[in-house]
């Protein structure tokens, strides 16, 4: 039995005393992407229940980012760029 994509959740916390961040998540599809940094970081993940991992990463492992904004003509100087390197 496995979980339904309703109950399946990642929770992210943030801790300032000890400047990481506490990833819980019993989604199979987070979790492998999770175990790839984990790996590069160092980390070791903690099996906290029957369907779930905990990861304890450093502040850098995290970041949030806004969505890319391009012009028109930014887009079209990217293209232009593009064509010439092939």
């Amino acid at each position: 039995m496995t979980l339904s994509r309703e109950e399946r959740e990642t929770i992210i916390r943030r801790d300032d005393v000890t400047d990481t961040w506490a990833v819980y998540t019993c989604s199979p599809v987070m979790k492998r992407k999770l175990d790839r940094i984990a790996e590069a970081w160092g980390v070791s993940p903690r099996r906290v229940d029957k369907w779930g991992w905990e990861y304890t990463l450093p502040d850098g492992a995290v970041s949030f980012r806004r969505p890319r904004v391009l012009s028109a003509e930014h887009k079209a100087k990217l293209v232009e760029n593009l064509a010439m390197a092939r």
